[in-house]
């Protein structure tokens, strides 16, 4: 939190931490960046224009934290390697946002592929 006068608040407040029970795997890199407003199927829409989403990669896949200004911080979106891809990708490393899309790199693990044609595509995903 910043003061007005620009220097910092202190002790800083904490908005949001990860659930850790739900992780399947470690090594995450992380993205702040407002992904804009983004709806569920149903039309319920999960996260509004003007406030930062969480968007974590890493070898669980990818995650997409958002909020609706209310602080109260919801998974909104998931991509699971273990579930969702059918492929070698060990990682999703990181992304670049593009319009309504994420450019998402993969990675595959490189002992079980060593000397073999591997399949780990580079995703886009309209989120």
């Amino acid at each position: 939190e910043e003061n007005p006068d620009g220097s910092l608040n202190m002790p800083p407040k904490v908005e949001w931490v990860e659930d850790t029970e739900d992780l399947s795997a470690t090594a995450r890199y992380c993205l702040l960046a407002d992904l804009g407003d983004i709806y569920n199927v149903n039309g319920t829409q999960v996260s509004i224009h003007g406030m930062p989403d969480i968007i974590i990669t890493g070898t669980g896949g990818l995650d997409i934290y958002s909020t609706l200004g209310n602080g109260d911080w919801k998974l909104v979106r998931s991509i699971s390697i273990q579930n969702d891809l059918d492929d070698d990708t060990a990682a999703l490393m990181g992304m670049e946002i593009l319009e309504q899309y994420l450019i998402i790199s993969a990675r595959a693990a490189w002992s079980p592929n060593a000397g073999k044609e591997f399949n780990a595509p580079s995703l886009v995903y309209d989120y």
